[in-house]
């Protein structure tokens, strides 16, 4: 009887302690959450394994470098169509990760990244006329990310590059240059 009930509350206490640690992995930092009382610590976590209360938490910040791709659809300085794909190479500033939290939050690529991506591509595209977007593709693509990390400035991100890819022109022009 004695035996049983000290397997059980061994069992029970290990059950307890399943929630109570949290592991940040290398490439990553952590933020320590308390509600109860002081709420989001200034602290940034690094790599290893930290213990923790059950109602209390760790926000987990991946800060490698992190690659995003979006198709864009944008006018080119004679008003015709160009799709193209972008992609972004960035990262959360480690040293930084906190202000980022306060500021932007986890989501911080849909929130503030994406829309200003979309809007540098469309605005840089739109200078150069459709036929000369795929020669001059990588100096469209170093203006768009001057135009990016401008915009970009002080959000607690570091850009390290923006690329263009699959650059489609307008069906008209394509069969233009294929009658002649």
């Amino acid at each position: 009887m004695w035996r049983s009930a000290t397997i059980c509350l061994v069992i029970v206490m290990l059950y307890g302690l399943q929630g109570c640690g949290t592991t940040v992995s290398p490439g990553q930092r952590g933020l320590r959450w308390y509600p109860l009382t002081e709420g989001l610590t200034t602290e940034t976590l690094k790599s290893g394994f930290y213990w923790r209360a059950p109602w209390n938490d760790i926000y987990v910040y991946d800060v490698r470098l992190q690659s995003y791709t979006e198709m864009v659809d944008a006018l080119s300085s004679d008003d015709l169509l160009v799709k193209l794909k972008a992609a972004i190479i960035m990262r959360p500033i480690a040293e930084e990760v906190y202000f980022l939290a306060q500021e932007i939050g986890p989501d911080f690529y849909p929130r503030v990244v994406k829309p200003e991506l979309l809007a540098a591509v469309r605005s840089v595209v739109s200078n150069y006329p459709m036929v000369v977007v795929p020669e001059k593709s990588a100096e469209i693509a170093s203006k768009v990310q001057a135009v990016v990390v401008e915009k970009l400035k002080g959000r607690h991100l570091d850009v390290h590059s923006v690329a263009l890819a699959d650059i489609e022109l307008a069906r008209i022009v394509l069969e233009a240059v294929e009658r002649k």
